[in-house]
């Protein structure tokens, strides 16, 4: 129970304890005796609330991977063989793990971590939002080969060696691994990931900073960084900043979809283009698929170029509308000072998840150690947070509840 808060004997009602009676049922509560105030907020917490966005994805994400540790380590220890001897069953082992570990922490995630998401209007026409999603991905496929080109012209002039592999790649050998990993691909990842990735951390940030493209880009710098171990584990330095440009611009398609039709068609369009993804990556020995993709693709292009006709169309139509007349932009606000200072902290957070673990075979054991010890401090700290929103939450609601009683009763 709060400090400065009691339990009424008749009702069983949580109020005040500055009040004489129960403003529920009127008993009072002991003559009117007096206790001690609701506890001040500690000087650690003061010190840590401006960081609190980074500390929620810092907790989710150290909670994550240590429950994920204590799965593989159960079920290791359970198995009466030795997984590390081959390779193949070593794969399947880990994506076993995985798909574990996401479907019990997103049931966990949903059901018991305090604090509520944002309220999105459900769609009316679900037909109709399907087939705009369809042509957005086409289009998103498009917009995102042309980026690709780009930027691989930009590697280029660089002389950046080629990507040699996908960190995904031995896991098209074996038929078997080919459906399990599908099916984390295509399915369980997809629902995770948005749970995370959009309805949590967009809704944690979402109330903390008011710019909606500010929400959407950290969200996506989050999302493309956690990506990151995977990419370092590929050696392709090429590979990884290609795989981080692709992540992003898919947290960026995802947040307003989230934010504009909701959970559901945020998981359909990440199911989509994973299906894609994946599709991608087989068609390197299958042509027949392959042609299908650049089949695709092409009607992308063509919808793209669509599109952008009648976009610039309207934007000549309203360009007065477009004019910034006595604005005054600033880049330099309180705001962006905290969400700057939050994506420092994540990137940093995120950076450590994927260097640690690489480094040289004779001090991975102190990677690893340095790794698990930052994740308890997170854990930690996210829950100092958290015990802090709940507790504020708490006595605000009392607070509502107690003032409409005596609205009611005046």
């Amino acid at each position: 129970m709060l400090e400065g808060v009691i339990s009424c004997i008749n009702c069983s009602k949580e109020y005040f304890n500055n009040l004489t009676k129960c403003p529920f049922c009127s008993t009072p509560h002991g003559g009117g005796i007096q206790t001690p105030a609701i506890k001040p907020t500690p000087w650690y917490i003061k010190r840590l609330l401006p960081f609190d966005i980074s500390l929620l994805i810092i907790f989710i994400l150290s909670s994550y991977f240590i429950f994920q540790i204590i799965v593989a380590t159960i079920v290791v220890l359970l198995l009466p063989f030795d997984v590390s001897n081959e390779t193949a069953v070593m794969d399947i082992f880990s994506l076993f793990i995985m798909l574990i570990s996401n479907l019990v922490f997103s049931f966990v995630l949903v059901k018991y971590v305090p604090f509520s998401i944002i309220t999105i209007e459900p769609v009316k026409k679900k037909r109709q939002t399907i087939l705009l999603l369809i042509i957005l991905f086409l289009v998103a496929l498009a917009l995102l080969e042309l980026s690709i080109r780009l930027i691989e012209f930009i590697l280029d002039s660089f002389s950046v060696s080629p990507a040699h592999s996908s960190p995904y790649d031995n896991y098209f050998a074996n038929p078997f691994i080919t459906v399990l990993f599908s099916v984390l691909v295509i399915f369980i990842g997809p629902l995770f990931e948005e749970i995370i990735f959009r309805q949590h951390v967009i809704s944690f940030i979402n109330r903390r900073i008011s710019s909606k493209i500010s929400v959407i880009l950290l969200s996506s710098i989050i999302f493309s960084f956690n990506h990151l171990p995977a990419d370092i584990q590929n050696g392709s330095f090429r590979f990884t900043i290609e795989h981080l440009f692709v992540v992003f611009f898919l947290g960026v398609v995802l947040g307003l979809i989230y934010l504009r039709y909701g959970l559901f068609y945020a998981v359909f369009f990440h199911s989509l283009w994973n299906t894609f993804s994946l599709l991608a990556q087989i068609s390197i020995s299958v042509d027949k698929i392959a042609v299908y993709l650049d089949f695709l693709l092409l009607i992308g292009i063509i919808l793209t170029i669509i599109l952008l006709i009648i976009i610039l169309k309207k934007i000549i139509q309203d360009f007065e509308k477009f004019i910034p007349r006595g604005r005054n932009f600033q880049i330099l606000t309180k705001e962006n000072g905290l969400l700057f200072g939050n994506a420092i902290v994540i990137i940093t957070f995120d950076l450590l998840n994927a260097f640690l673990p690489n480094l040289e075979p004779n001090i991975s054991g102190i990677g690893l150690g340095l790794l698990l010890g930052i994740h308890a401090i997170g854990i930690v700290i996210g829950f100092l947070i958290f015990e802090h929103i709940s507790r504020t939450r708490r006595s605000n609601r009392i607070m509502l509840e107690s003032d409409e009683i005596g609205n009611i009763s005046k």
